[in-house]
């Protein structure tokens, strides 16, 4: 049925509104979040996790569901919609049985000198899975969105030996699942810093920063006037030459523009 997914979706956020409703009647503070038919209780770690079990196993059973036993999991460290959520550490990574496969499956494409159309989009849709915990990742899936192109349409199953761009994605990704990636999910407030950067046809470029931390955000798109330090500290501006091939060749401005913005973040 084509409105099998919808209806199953309202039984899913109608179930969800129970499960808070019922809890906050027993004064049980909760965060409740749900992926279709999996759902996330957090509660303080004061609390007991037996109550809030069983109050769920009640409210389960009084609507006619059953639980997963293999799924149904408590306590600091318990698996979430595919990922592996640390509350003692604060981090969320991979489950060791998918970080073994996402290496595998690396290791595997490292080590072949051609690969599928099909094979090459189950690297990818894994990997981009695997982008949640480094969004950095995804920077690096380009080449081999790229290769896919390259495939001709009739056949997932064609042969085309891996492209040295290619193979610089999968290299980065086989050192990257090597240590065992983590993403921090502490509630942490980080310094904002404000940057501005530019450059010139043939003469150079260069940048200046200013630390956010007594300038109000909306100040930086408005017209009113920033607490600029009145003496610049020293690093807090710079200017260099263009590199030889970028003065002598008829790069566009906006390439120029960009090598001006990487070298203000590698300062």
């Amino acid at each position: 049925m084509r409105t099998a997914p919808y209806l199953f979706n309202l039984f899913v956020e109608a179930f969800h509104w129970i499960l808070a409703n019922e809890f906050k009647k027993d004064s049980l503070p909760v965060v409740i979040i749900h992926y279709l038919d999996h759902f996330l209780i957090i509660y303080p770690g004061q609390q007991s996790p037996e109550i809030y079990s069983k109050r769920f196993q009640v409210l389960v059973a009084a609507v006619g569901l059953l639980i997963k036993a293999s799924k149904n999991e408590q306590g600091k460290v318990v698996c979430f919609a595919g990922l592996e959520l640390d509350t003692e550490q604060m981090v969320v990574r991979l489950p060791r049985s998918k970080l073994e496969k996402a290496q595998r499956t690396i290791e595997d494409a490292t080590k072949a000198t051609s690969i599928s159309l099909l094979e090459l989009q189950k690297i990818t849709g894994f990997l981009n899975f695997v982008g949640i915990i480094t969004p950095l990742g995804r920077a690096f899936l380009r080449r081999l969105y790229n290769m896919q192109l390259f495939f001709p349409a009739h056949s997932r199953h064609y042969q085309r030996r891996i492209s040295s761009e290619a193979r610089k994605d999968l290299n980065w990704w086989h050192r990257l699942l090597a240590v065992g990636p983590e993403r921090s999910i502490r509630t942490e407030t980080r310094e904002i810093v404000f940057s501005w950067s530019d450059a010139a046809g043939t003469k150079g470029l260069g940048a200046s920063y200013i630390s956010g931390g007594s300038i109000r955000p909306e100040a930086i798109s408005s017209h009113t006037p920033m607490s600029i330090p009145s003496e610049p500290h020293p690093g807090m501006a710079f200017s260099i030459t263009l590199p030889r091939y970028l003065r002598t060749s008829r790069k566009h401005i906006n390439t120029k523009e960009m090598r001006a913005v990487e070298q203000a973040l590698l300062h």
